[in-house]
């Protein structure tokens, strides 16, 4: 899972995470020195888990949101699995350690100990839960529950730091990360069994279980890539706002909606009064500054759209006529606050039209007329 990274974090929730990782941390020591964990383990297997652990935290995989993260607890459910709680507990915590952005503490020693208690706290769950339901005797109950278990501890801690840090709702964090990661976590998770099986008779064996894993990873790069791709393609590169591509393709998609469900749909076109006279005054740059204030202000409109030039367009589904006169309303505000070189307003004429008043096929001919009457006469 992503390790979180917040140093100076609520101290409500680091202190006593990071005070419950040590106490984590002296009891595994404390069994590990034990001799029967000890013979039992003869430690050669875990530290080549935690070899592999580390190798995945080096090279994390996209996930969603283009967030990158590494496919470590792979390795780290199967310790708990293996070996119990307190061999997990040391195999996450060291790949923690070891990670290339927490070796030799180049990372504040607060956020090195809280990542690696988070990640000792939820792999030694994991492995409490695995024990309980019967261990390697009943593996696939035991590897869900010891997933499952990883995956909420994890979750919980990392996402009340974030919510705390950020204001933000945990419950609607705690839901977006699960719908993000659900899926690949199962998926990189599903292997965890066969290796565990294997392990037991030849590690070389089970070792081809990185095939499948990073196949998983493979995987998720390419639609990483193939998602960014799409993204620069739908995407004006100066202001971010979608493109003529992205707005046709919208549009057409939010018509075929509003004729199914009979609902409204509003289409606003803007014109910027004076870009042109910003360009041929003060050059191009001031004309971009220009359009990327513009777009900011838009973006709380409504999705919205830069055609090229001067023209940008907000998409409002669901929306009748005299609502969206309250969004024009209130963009003709922000835009009036954004200034130009010279101090002056930069200003922007509106045009809306309404679908089903206007019929779709007319529907952006009416918005760009209506924008064309509301120009500023000379």
């Amino acid at each position: 899972m992503k390790r979180t990274s917040l140093a100076g974090g609520p101290t409500e929730i680091v202190v006593p995470v990071c005070l419950a990782g040590v106490a984590a941390f002296a009891v595994s020591a404390a069994a590990i020195g034990s001799s029967d964990l000890a013979a039992r383990s003869a430690l050669g297997g875990p530290l080549l888990l935690l070899a592999l652990a580390v190798a995945a935290e080096h090279l994390p995989v996209p996930l969603f949101e283009h967030r990158m993260v590494s496919l470590a607890y792979v390795f780290e459910i199967a310790a708990a699995v293996l070996y119990g709680p307190a061999i997990a507990v040391a195999v996450a915590a060291l790949t923690v350690a070891f990670a290339s952005d927490s070796y030799l503490l180049r990372k504040p020693p607060v956020r090195v100990l809280f990542n690696m208690s988070s990640a000792g706290m939820a792999a030694g769950a994991a492995g409490l839960a695995a024990a309980a339901l019967g261990g390697q005797e009943h593996l696939l109950i035991a590897v869900s529950a010891a997933a499952a278990t990883f995956l909420m501890v994890n979750l919980t801690v990392t996402t009340a730091v974030i919510a705390a840090v950020t204001n933000d709702s945990f419950k609607r964090l705690v839901l977006a990360t699960l719908r993000g990661v659900a899926v690949p976590f199962s998926l990189a998770v599903s292997v965890v069994p066969l290796f565990v099986l294997a392990w037991a008779d030849s590690r070389l064996v089970a070792l081809t279980a990185v095939i499948p894993l990073a196949g998983i990873g493979l995987h998720l790069l390419t639609l990483d890539r193939s998602r960014e791709s799409m993204r620069l393609a739908l995407t004006d590169p100066l202001t971010g706002l979608g493109n003529r591509r992205h707005f046709d393709e919208r549009l057409r998609r939010e018509l075929d909606r509003a004729e199914a469900g009979g609902g409204p749909l509003s289409l606003v076109v803007i014109d910027l009064n004076r870009l042109k006279g910003v360009n041929d005054r003060f050059g191009h740059e001031a004309g971009d500054r220009l359009l990327r204030d513009a777009a900011a202000c838009l973006r709380q409109g409504g999705e919205a759209f830069r055609f090229g030039g001067d023209e940008f367009a907000l998409v409002l589904p669901g929306t009748s006529r005299r609502e969206a006169e309250q969004v024009v309303g209130a963009a003709r505000l922000r835009l009036a606050s954004v200034e130009t070189e010279d101090g002056l307003s930069a200003g922007a004429a509106f045009g809306v039209a309404t679908y089903p008043e206007v019929v779709r096929d007319a529907l952006v001919r009416a918005a760009d007329q209506a924008a064309y009457r509301d120009k500023p006469v000379g």
